[in-house]
């Protein structure tokens, strides 16, 4: 079966994946990536209140627990919460593309000017 090219990495990539391997060496090639909604929300003065979404890889899951590896190097152990919960306050993991979420991030990036608007459009 031929590879698909658009999966190949650059030169540039595998010297990048290099360097993170040393300081973490989980491979998370054959981990699923994923959405987690958290449970946490964020609110901004009188803005109604925001759910707050992280990405990372999902280590296990079972039953209604799952552990995530979090794309800042967090782990954290989660359970699925009820059906029918606010959803500011849900939490799950829901299967993410991974290709889509990167390119999300760069618009996100390219979008922003100022440095502090950067790291406000970017959540982990």
């Amino acid at each position: 079966m031929p590879r698909d090219e658009s999966t190949e990495l650059t030169a540039e990539q595998v010297a990048l994946f290099k360097a993170v391997d040393r300081f973490d060496s989980l491979d998370t090639s054959a981990l699923p990536f994923v959405g987690v909604a958290t449970g946490s929300r964020s609110q901004r003065g009188d803005d109604p209140n925001e759910k707050f979404d992280r990405y990372g890889f999902l280590l296990n899951a079972s039953g209604k627990q799952f552990r995530v590896r979090f794309l800042d190097w967090t782990e954290s152990d989660l359970e699925v919460t009820a059906k029918g919960t606010a959803e500011h306050e849900r939490v799950a993991f829901m299967p993410t593309n991974m290709r889509e979420y990167a390119k999300g991030q760069a618009a996100s990036l390219k979008a922003h000017r100022r440095l502090g608007d950067v790291f406000r459009g970017v959540l982990l």
